[in-house]
């Protein structure tokens, strides 16, 4: 899975370069480094944490300790990225001069990746602690570039064949939010037994 999904990652990249052109991706690509270090700092170790403890709990049957540390750890990430937005936001509004009116609008949606992506590491590693390796992978090696490629070659042949970087972000966001609910609800609908 992860293998196919880093060869549609890379397609994706490609994909989004062609479509950008040199500028937009490059722009693309450092709006999207400063969020994954953003996620890094919001998850805070619980995602590494989560397939030792998550799994321990889990496997002796301590239910309440299993969904315990799951509820702790989602309102850990919950305040750290929620403190990296507001962070990242006063940042932007007291430099927003210094940068094109494109790149300031792409790096406000990239913003709002962080809680997104966040949670999407977190219920992945409690998917993976519970064996169900395919599903923890594929939101973020399979789904997330086919349905990316995808709204993104339709919104640049539906706009004249122009792809802006601010425009990609915002659908990355909305796909990381649509793909957050996703692997919630089933990570949710895993652990309920």
């Amino acid at each position: 899975v992860r293998v196919a999904g880093m060869a549609l990652v890379f397609g994706s990249h490609a994909l989004l370069a062609q479509m950008m052109g040199a500028k937009g991706y490059g722009d693309y690509t450092v709006i999207n480094t400063i969020v994954n270090f953003f996620v890094v700092v919001s998850l805070f170790g619980f995602d590494t944490s989560t397939l030792r403890f998550f799994s321990t709990a889990y496997s002796k049957k301590d239910w309440a300790k299993a969904k315990g540390f799951f509820r702790f750890s989602n309102v850990i990430i919950l305040i750290l990225s929620v403190s990296c937005v507001v962070g990242l936001f006063c940042f932007l509004l007291f430099n927003s001069k210094r940068y094109s009116i494109s790149y300031s609008e792409a790096f406000f949606w990239g913003i709002f990746l962080i809680p997104f992506l966040s949670f999407i590491a977190l219920s992945s590693s409690v998917l993976r602690a519970l064996h169900k390796v395919k599903l923890a992978l594929s939101t973020n090696y399979i789904w997330m570039p086919v349905f990316l490629s995808i709204v993104c070659i339709l919104y640049y042949l539906s706009h004249n064949n122009q792809l802006k970087v601010d425009a990609a972000v915002m659908i990355q966001m909305l796909l990381a939010a649509l793909m957050c609910y996703y692997i919630r609800w089933r990570t949710k609908k895993e652990i309920e037994p």
